[in-house]
């Protein structure tokens, strides 16, 4: 209970760090300001799950250590370098930033070396390195550093992250990131290329829509909207927490056993105090957000149905329990990857066609509406597809577990 408790914190530190960004960012130099930050968060995170290859996945599935160490990081490493030379040549054609393209390639390295700490049991180390750590440091950039070096600060943020996550397995763990001569096999990588689109497809769900809304609307309606995805985002900390507490023990467990079983039962109790519940709570405060927030008066009323549809989301996502961690640890990639490709697929035209629907480029209220209701629809039919594809694949019953209808 001290771990999670602790986590908890570490993990609120992190909300804390978002907010405070936000503030700093939104107050000081306007919302639109914040939506520039919003658009390049949002690329460095939809870009880094395709530079991950899905390798995060494959050392949370795998249960030999001396495998993911002699061949899944050194594999790791071998297809990783060609990908940077490759976002050299898209900064050169398609000039974009080379600081943030840097950034996601030091993301996507350190997401991926740090599920050799949440492996064993250094779950609150790796919540620091993904999720805390680089924020504090853009944090303090963006306080001292002018607004035009902004870009420059988030680069900073990724690569110190990164730099620090190796040195502490080197040093702590006692881990050597070495490049080796054996390679994973091909079934291996095939396992690792639907993990990359299950991940990309994810991505669609949380930065990548930002991505997408910012092609179509002002930098200050995007603001608006990152704002809003942001409070539903703290409200589902506690199934945060959860997940990344339980995978090391999902992996220990697998399936098919009573204990297992029991300890499914127990912690869907607290995704349903913490998870559905939780989220319900903050409805209510969504109304005091303009008291530290500054919101242009004539988009409150989208500001509020907005975060209150993401809240609603985020609800029926902890109401469903750790679908997705039991998805990537022991259910079928590849099925798991058609399902997200298809959902995502009719999100994606859903968005396209709502974004070119109105005109481009200007204040767009019913894009952000509908764009933020088709998003929690498309969370909600995935979760609901997996419950079925876990309790019929693997005897994995999530629902029925819930207190209100467990008997026993």
């Amino acid at each position: 209970m001290l771990k999670v408790l602790s986590a908890t914190f570490v993990r609120s530190a992190s909300i804390v760090l978002n907010y405070a960004i936000l503030l700093l960012l939104s107050n000081r130099d306007g919302v639109e300001i914040y939506g520039y930050y919003s658009y390049y968060i949002a690329f460095i995170f939809t870009y880094s799950t395709v530079l991950k290859l899905g390798f995060d996945v494959l050392i949370m599935r795998e249960s030999n250590e001396e495998v993911i160490l002699d061949k899944i990081i050194p594999s790791f490493i071998m297809v990783s370098a060609p990908l940077l030379g490759l976002s050299f040549l898209v900064h050169f054609f398609f000039k974009l930033e080379w600081e943030i393209l840097i950034s996601s390639h030091a993301f996507a390295a350190t997401l991926v070396l740090a599920e050799l700490v949440r492996r064993k049991g250094g779950f609150l180390v790796y919540i620091i390195f993904t999720g805390v750590f680089f924020l504090l440091v853009q944090l303090m950039c963006f306080w001292w550093l002018d607004l035009m070096l902004m870009k420059l600060g988030i680069l900073i943020s990724y690569l110190l992250s990164l730099i620090l996550l190796i040195a502490y397995l080197r040093f702590r763990q006692g881990v050597r990131i070495s490049i080796g001569i054996k390679m994973i096999d091909r079934k291996t990588f095939q396992d690792a290329f639907h993990a990359t689109v299950l991940g990309l497809s994810t991505s669609l769900n949380n930065q990548a829509a930002i991505f997408i809304f910012s092609l179509f609307a002002s930098k200050e309606m995007v603001g608006i909207f990152s704002i809003a995805k942001r409070i539903s985002n703290g409200a589902g900390l506690p199934v945060q927490i959860l997940n990344v507490y339980n995978a090391p023990l999902f992996i220990k467990m697998r399936t098919g056993t009573e204990a297992f079983n029991t300890f499914i039962r127990k912690e869907m109790k607290d995704f349903f105090v913490y998870g559905f519940l939780g989220p319900l709570f903050f409805i209510p405060l969504v109304w005091l957000i303009p008291l530290v927030v500054e919101i242009p008066p004539e988009l409150l009323s989208v500001f509020y149905t907005i975060t209150v549809i993401f809240l609603l989301g985020t609800a029926l996502n902890g109401l469903t329990g750790p679908t997705f961690t039991l998805i990537r640890i022991v259910g079928s990639l590849e099925k798991a990857t058609k399902a997200q490709v298809f959902t995502y697929s009719i999100l994606l035209v859903a968005l396209l066609l709502q974004g070119y629907a109105g005109n481009l480029k200007i204040l767009n209220i019913n894009f952000a509406i509908s764009s933020s209701f088709s998003i929690s629809l498309a969370l909600t039919a995935l979760n609901l597809y997996y419950v079925h594809h876990l309790k019929k694949h693997h005897n994995i019953t999530l629902l029925k577990s819930l207190p209100f209808l467990h008997k026993g």
